[in-house]
C-alpha cells in the first residue's frame, strides 16, 4: 500500500506542476502551518475557492523556507496580489527574501481570539482570588480576628481590581470587533479605512490604560499588527468604486444607489452571520433583509445583476486566514499514525495526493456545494475524477 501511495503521489506531483493557475488572475492567498510532531507542513490556499495552491512538507518553517514556498507558488503561475496570515514571525522576512511586494492582511480572528483568551485568563485569576476571599470570610464569620482580616484585604482588593479590568477589557473587546468589520450589520454601511483605523486606535488606547501584565503584553502584539490589520479595506476601494459608478448610472440618483448598496451589504453581513458564524439571533433580521432585497430586484434583471456583483465583491474581500485553518482541519486526521508519512519525502508524496483529491472533490454543503475548488477557480483538467487523472480505471475503488 505504501508503494502504491508513493507511486500515485509522484504522478500527482507531476499533474500539479502542470496545472494552469494563471486563469485565476491575481489572487489573495491565505497561508498557515500544520505540524506533524515537530516538523511543519506549509500551506497556501485561495480563500474564495478553497483551492490549495501549495502544500509542502519541510524540515523547518523559517523565513528562508517560507521564501522558497512563495517562489515555488509563483513558479506554478499563481499571480499573488496579497497574503493573509497570522502573526508568525518569519512571514514578513520571507516576503523580502522572495522579493514579493504585496499587500499583507493580518488575520483579524486570531487577534479577536487573543483578546478573548486574556479575558478568560483574568476571569480564572479573579476566581482564584475569590476562593481565598471566601475561605477567609468563613473564618471571620466564626470568630473575628484582626490578623485574618488583614490577610483578607489584599485578595479582596485584587479580586475587585480584576473585575474592573475584566469589565473594561470586555467593553474594548466589543469595540475591537467593530473596528475590524467590513459591513455594519445595523445599517449596511461598508466601512472606510479612516473610520475603522480611528476606532482601532482608540480601542488600543483604552486597553493600554489597563495595568495588568497580561493585558499589557496583549497590547504589544496588537500594536505590532495594527498597520496590516485593516488592509482589506484598502483592497475593496477600487472594485467598490467601479460598482458604485454602475449603480449610479442605473438609478440616475446618488441617494437611491447608496440605499441599494446598503441594503445589499446588510443582507450579505446578516446572512454571513447566520450561515457562516452560526449567530442564530440574527436569523429573523437576515430573513427580513432577504425578503426586502428580493422584492426590490425580482422584476429588474439589471438590478439583480448589480446585487450579485456587490455580493461577489464583499465575498472576495479577505480578512482572515480561516481558509488555511479549514484545510488544516481536513488534512490533520489523514496524517495521524500514517507510517508511510514518517519520512519527509514520503510525506510530500502523500500531500501531493491530498492536494489533487481536495482540489477536485465536490463540496457536499455550504455556498460551494456541488462544485470543486478547481471548478470555482476556473481550472479545467479535462475530467472531474482524480483517480482517472492518475491513470486508474474509472470504476476503480
Amino acid at each position: 500500500l505504501s508503494a502504491l501511495t508513493h507511486k500515485a503521489g509522484k504522478r500527482a506531483g507531476e499533474i500539479l506542476r502542470q496545472v494552469e493557475h494563471a486563469v485565476m488572475g491575481a489572487v489573495v492567498l491565505a497561508r498557515d502551518e500544520l505540524f506533524v510532531g515537530r516538523e511543519p507542513i506549509l500551506l497556501m490556499v485561495e480563500p474564495h475557492s478553497l483551492m490549495i495552491t501549495s502544500l509542502f512538507a519541510t524540515a523547518d518553517r523559517d523565513a528562508e523556507t517560507w521564501g522558497c514556498v512563495l517562489l515555488f507558488t509563483q513558479d506554478r503561475r499563481v499571480m499573488i496580489k496579497g497574503l493573509t496570515e497570522d502573526g508568525c514571525i518569519p512571514y514578513n522576512a520571507s516576503c523580502k527574501l522572495a522579493q514579493l511586494d504585496v499587500a499583507i492582511q493580518k488575520d483579524v480572528w486570531h487577534l479577536i481570539a487573543d483578546i478573548l483568551k486574556v479575558i478568560h485568563d483574568l476571569e480564572r485569576e479573579a476566581y482564584q482570588n475569590l476562593k481565598v476571599v471566601e475561605k477567609l470570610e468563613k473564618q471571620l464569620c466564626k470568630r473575628w480576628d484582626d490578623a485574618v482580616f488583614a490577610k483578607w484585604i489584599k485578595p479582596y482588593e485584587q479580586f475587585e481590581n480584576l473585575l474592573a479590568q475584566i469589565d473594561r477589557l470586555s467593553f474594548w473587546y466589543g469595540c475591537f470587533w467593530d473596528a475590524v468589520e467590513l459591513v455594519d450589520w445595523r445599517n449596511g454601511e461598508i466601512r472606510q479605512r479612516a473610520i475603522n483605523q480611528w476606532l482601532a486606535e482608540e480601542t488600543l488606547k483604552g486597553i493600554k490604560q489597563l495595568p495588568h501584565p497580561r493585558i499589557q503584553k496583549l497590547v504589544e502584539g496588537l500594536e505590532k499588527q495594527l498597520p496590516e490589520m485593516l488592509t482589506f479595506l484598502d483592497g475593496i476601494v477600487e472594485p467598490l468604486t467601479d460598482w458604485q459608478a454602475q449603480a449610479e448610472q442605473h438609478f440616475q440618483d446618488h441617494s437611491s444607489a447608496a440605499y441599494f448598496q446598503a441594503s445589499v451589504a446588510r443582507f450579505w453581513r446578516l446572512e454571513h452571520a447566520v450561515q457562516r458564524n452560526g449567530h442564530q439571533n440574527f436569523r429573523q433580521a437576515a430573513l427580513d433583509a432577504q425578503q426586502w432585497l428580493t422584492t426590490w430586484i425580482q422584476d429588474d434583471p439589471q438590478l439583480k445583476l448589480l446585487a450579485e456583483k456587490l455580493l461577489n465583491i464583499l465575498e472576495r474581500t479577505v480578512r482572515t486566514s480561516c481558509a488555511a485553518e479549514t484545510i488544516n482541519s481536513v488534512l490533520r486526521p489523514y496524517l495521524v499514525r500514517r507510517r508511510e508519512c514518517t519520512e519527509l519525502v514520503n510525506r510530500q508524496l502523500f500531500l501531493n495526493l491530498f492536494v489533487l483529491w481536495f482540489n477536485m472533490h465536490k463540496f457536499d454543503r455550504g455556498p460551494r456545494k456541488g462544485k470543486s475548488p478547481y471548478e470555482i477557480a476556473g481550472i479545467d483538467l479535462g475530467t472531474d475524477d482524480w483517480l482517472t487523472l492518475l491513470g486508474y480505471p474509472k470504476d476503480s475503488d
